[in-house]
């Protein structure tokens, strides 16, 4: 999986996500690479354009920057369709779950 395409401090929270939900079987490799790498490059474009300045996932307001990134992508002619029972797309699920990651992790740890 190629991490490089995210700004540093967020290349490391996207690492550190997969490879805790890897470790605790959560997510399967195959799914990793089938379902997040695939989103990683416009998933990064949309963070870098709209918040080329965030530290963390956990800066985000979620509700705002899911509508801007399904908006995003619709503009550059993107699916944004939605499988089976799911409510959002792939990217959209990415961000997502990396939001709702992290504030766990930084409760944890103080």
């Amino acid at each position: 999986m190629d991490f490089v395409v995210f700004p540093s401090k967020l290349k490391n929270e996207v690492k550190f996500f997969i490879l805790t939900r890897i470790q605790k079987d959560d997510l399967q490799l195959y799914s990793a690479i089938y379902n997040y790498a695939r989103s990683f490059k416009q998933l990064s474009k949309f963070l870098k354009k709209f918040y080329p300045n965030i530290n963390s996932f956990a800066d985000l307001d979620i509700n705002k920057a899911l509508m801007q990134l399904r908006s995003h992508l619709s503009e550059l002619g993107l699916s944004i369709r939605i499988y089976g029972r799911r409510k959002l797309s792939n990217y959209e699920n990415l961000l997502n779950r990396l939001f709702l990651f992290y504030p766990f992790r930084h409760e944890d740890s103080t």
